[in-house]
């Protein structure tokens, strides 16, 4: 048998999980979240002329050609 520190854990995860399936089904949430995470993305992102180098966050992207 489970322990009840373990019945007690898998309880909570199951109320978290079913608290997210309900609000990530809203059709309003879903939007908004692709939206704020799209301004996010745009609000970190950093356009440097030399060689194409974006960074996002502490993330550092280049395109330069050798």
């Amino acid at each position: 048998m489970l322990s009840d520190g373990a019945v007690n854990f898998l309880i909570r995860c199951g109320i978290w999980a079913l608290l997210a399936w309900a609000l990530w089904s809203q059709p309003t949430i879903n939007t908004r979240t692709h939206e704020y995470r799209n301004a996010w993305a745009t609000a970190w992102r950093v356009d440097v002329k030399d060689c194409n180098a974006r960074a996002y966050g502490l993330l550092f992207k280049g395109s330069c050609e050798d």
